[in-house]
């Protein structure tokens, strides 16, 4: 019973290293005590019961709105999946290429999966192209999703430096991918098994050599000091 925490500090130099907080309990007890996350990015069970992990799911209804709170959301689902879930603000597309994946009794091939995105204000390109060949035996999990589309999908919703939240944390492919990026992690898994290979896996995730500063002048300010300096 209760919740478990690890805090630690990940790797890299010049001012590259990027924090991450793991919690082993339920997500519905860790996620009223947090605060400080820039966004939520999750591939929760889709409840297929294919698996012991994937039987008693929790609610969307429970889980959602404590991560809403926290701004963008961004959520896989499968296909059949998204219809539990309320009408998001937008949906991105991971297009699978070379998925083997059938549409159930449809025939034919299954190409994409739904991202669920909410909260969010800007977005230059909502589709992802990436090859469904998550490597599973590093990952330890039977479901992971691809590194590579992970960090696309955080590139594109958040900023280095920012703090992502995996509330159904898995093996932490999310968590690998935020630290990966440049981005701090905080991760919550109920699975005991699942909790340690995403522990493991996290701290031996390689953070970038540099994060990018956000600049100490903005923008429109660079411009009109260089132009003061052009035309004195």
């Amino acid at each position: 019973g209760g919740v478990q925490r690890v805090v630690a500090a990940g790797g890299g130099v010049g001012g590259a290293g990027m924090t991450y907080t793991l919690y082993h309990g339920d997500c519905l007890e860790v996620l009223p005590t947090l605060a400080g996350v820039d966004a939520v990015v999750t591939d929760p069970p889709y409840g297929m019961k294919k698996a012991a992990w994937d039987m008693d799911i929790v609610p969307v209804a429970a889980w959602l709105p404590l991560a809403r709170k926290f701004g963008v959301v961004a959520v896989f689902t499968g296909v059949r999946g998204a219809y539990d879930y309320p009408k998001p603000d937008w949906l991105m597309s991971w297009v699978r290429l070379g998925s083997t994946q059938r549409c159930g009794k449809l025939g034919g091939f299954n190409n994409w999966e739904p991202i669920l995105l909410y909260g969010v204000r800007r977005l230059e390109n909502d589709v992802i192209s990436v090859p469904n060949f998550p490597d599973r035996e590093a990952a330890g999990h039977p479901t992971p999703k691809p590194l590579r589309l992970m960090r696309a999908l955080i590139k594109r919703l958040t900023k280095p430096g920012d703090t992502i939240l995996d509330p159904f944390m898995g093996s932490g492919s999310t968590g690998v991918a935020a630290i990966m990026e440049g981005r701090n992690f905080i991760g919550i898994e109920l699975d005991a098994r699942y909790y340690r290979i995403a522990e493991r896996r996290i701290a031996n995730a390689q953070p970038p050599l540099f994060v990018a500063d956000a600049p100490a002048v903005s923008e429109p300010e660079q411009a009109a000091m260089f132009s003061q300096e052009a035309h004195p």
